[in-house]
């Protein structure tokens, strides 16, 4: 099985890479009240709003993650969640039969690697670089393996993670009770909320342009991830005053638009019984329903369609900016990604697609060849293969074997059995989906004629990670030589000659 070995807390662990969305850089995070201990709030990754859990405190860690770490978005029985770790490391493949169970380790060890209390959580250990890893079972690292094992919130507050409260003896194994998960927010000194499923992204303090010659409740426009949003003043849009600063900021689409909306606070993730719920006869009005609270506390259920009426909808839609085929600019189509993984040389960072990828291994030197020629500058022996060798340094300059500390071994498209290469980078990073739409073709250099180096045929394009500029790498390049019996005989030579 592929796992991803990452850091928590100084302790190595390691998940199903299947279960791994991908990994990001750490962003803000929306506190959210009456949650347990290991859960931060609410944080916006690629669109989504995700709860964000400390693994390290869920874990029963001591001390504290090394540097600002990363977060790991694990997708488990159809739940999302943004785990945060020290750092991701990296991934590899690790056999069936190199994974003992947990049950195998004596008390003392357990409580020595911090399994004694985690037992469930564990699917087994292996080793790797001479170090005990603990493989997590996702399914009880996610949100549905830890809704009842959570620390509940104050009595009488729903509470994120979980239905039971501490009037429940069962700690939650009653018959669970249907839902609706819902965004609750204030609105001057009321409370509403989203239906969760409609939410696209929550932030604080969005840039916002004026418009001029918009309705009242238009407060401008706001360019979220590269497409431009309009934002609504929710309190003025139901006729309410605005005492206070409206900062917090709700996307959600409604009857087709993007849009912003904005409210005085983000108050957290609700899941109200259905039992709760009262309707109403309002929902012209964008009113779906009220949601009663175990305290009493009403909060007023927002329907996104209806809010928005048709004579709105022709208003709201000429204020939008057009494509050049004159659609609205809605953009509701989730956008291409090519899943990759980032490796580094010196100071810059290259994007290998995912599916390319065979392992990942130590440096060693490479044996060199007496004609060494083009990317090639050497053979090397990983897991039993001896491998042709192209070190990624000399795409930018450096010297042979400079920037080398680790190899990615990748697998071109050649179709016999000689596609394997061993490529030389200076670190792996981190798994990341590069959006389709941001990687652009590199400019061609070369010899007249249009011929181009190997190197620069590699460095094929320039894609965009966050804020960052990354180099896209076409694998294929390493076969810059001819595809024929002849070429693939004299490989198979040199193979056998360094076995022997």
């Amino acid at each position: 099985m592929r796992v991803l070995v990452f850091e928590v807390r100084g302790r190595p662990y390691a998940l199903p890479a299947d279960s791994v969305r991908h990994v990001d850089d750490v962003a803000e995070v929306t506190p959210l009240p009456f949650v347990p201990r290991h859960v931060d709030g609410l944080v916006a990754l690629g669109g989504k709003v995700l709860p964000q859990i400390d693994l390290g405190a869920l874990l029963s860690l001591p001390g504290e993650n090394q540097g600002e770490g990363q977060l790991v978005v694990l997708a488990c029985g159809g739940n999302e969640c943004a785990l945060r770790v020290g750092a991701a490391w990296r991934m590899l493949r690790v056999e069936d039969t190199e994974i003992a169970p947990v049950d195998d380790l004596d008390d003392d060890r357990a409580q020595e690697l911090g399994a004694a209390d985690h037992r469930d959580r564990l699917a087994g250990v292996f080793r790797y670089e001479n170090q005990p890893v603990l493989l997590l079972r996702p399914e009880r690292i996610g949100l549905d393996g830890i809704a009842n094992a959570s620390a509940t919130g104050r009595r009488g507050q729903p509470v994120i993670l979980g239905d039971s409260d501490a009037s429940d003896p069962a700690g939650g194994r009653r018959t669970r009770e249907e839902v609706i998960p819902s965004l609750a927010v204030m609105v001057g000194k009321e409370r509403y909320a989203f239906p969760l499923l409609r939410v696209l992204e929550v932030y604080l303090d969005g840039a916002l342009t004026p418009l001029p010659d918009t309705p009242d409740y238009v407060a401008g426009i706001s360019v979220l991830r590269g497409q431009p949003r309009l934002v609504i003043s929710l309190a003025r849009l139901l006729g309410m005053p605005t005492d206070r600063d409206e900062t917090s900021m709700v996307a959600v689409t409604a009857r087709g638009l993007p849009l912003v909306f904005q409210c005085s606070a983000l108050l957290g993730i609700r899941r109200y019984p259905v039992s709760r719920r009262e309707a109403t006869t309002e929902s012209s009005a964008g009113i779906d329903s009220f949601l009663i609270g175990d305290d009493g506390t009403v909060t007023i259920f927002l329907e996104p369609d209806g809010l928005i009426s048709d004579p709105m909808l022709r208003r709201l839609r000429a204020f939008l900016p057009r494509n050049r085929a004159g659609a609205d600019t809605v953009a509701l189509v989730p956008e291409k990604e090519r899943r990759m993984l980032l490796v580094r040389v010196n100071t810059e960072v290259c994007a290998i697609d995912i599916g390319c990828i065979e392992r990942v291994a130590n440096y060693t030197p490479p044996t060199g060849l007496p004609a060494a020629a083009r990317l090639r500058v050497g053979m090397t022996e990983i897991g039993g293969r001896v491998l042709p060798t192209a070190d990624l340094g000399l795409a930018f300059g450096a010297a042979l074997g400079e920037t080398a500390d680790a190899y990615v071994v990748v697998r071109t498209n050649r179709p016999d059995a000689f596609g394997l290469w061993a490529l030389a980078v200076g670190a792996v990073e981190r798994l990341v989906r590069v959006p389709e739409s941001s990687i652009l073709g590199a400019a061609v250099h070369g010899a007249p004629g249009g011929a181009r180096a190997p190197s620069d045929r590699l460095l094929c394009g320039v894609g965009r990670v966050g804020n960052r500029l990354v180099n896209i790498l076409d694998v294929n390049a390493l076969e810059d030589a001819p595809n024929d019996n002849e070429t693939a005989e004299e490989d198979a030579g040199i193979a056998r000659e360094l076995v022997a």
